[in-house]
């Protein structure tokens, strides 16, 4: 998939400064770019029930610090991933 190609583009959320991460519904990933719109880094591949990876990536949000918490719908859990895109937790 090309980075700007989306198939199901379902939550956008804007982190500090200015970075952008689109969770894709349908490829089960979550694409991060750079303010100036270059991937940064891209986390999922295919459906997955491993760290980094989804089932339907339903949400996405950023918190203090730029942690980025994604909303894995159907492994029905919340990852959450450094400001670099490393995993960190789940619940």
């Amino acid at each position: 998939m090309d980075d700007r190609n989306f198939v199901f583009p379902f939550r956008v959320a804007f982190g500090p400064d200015g970075i952008m991460a689109v969770a894709d519904w349908t490829v089960d990933t979550v694409s991060v770019f750079d303010a100036d719109g270059t991937l940064a880094y891209q986390l999922g591949s295919e459906e997955g029930r491993g760290r980094g990876e989804f089932n339907q990536p339903a949400g996405v949000a950023f918190g203090p610090g730029g942690i980025m918490a994604v909303a894995d719908a159907n492994n029905h859990r919340i990852q959450v991933f450094h400001p670099n895109g490393t995993f960190d937790f789940q619940i």
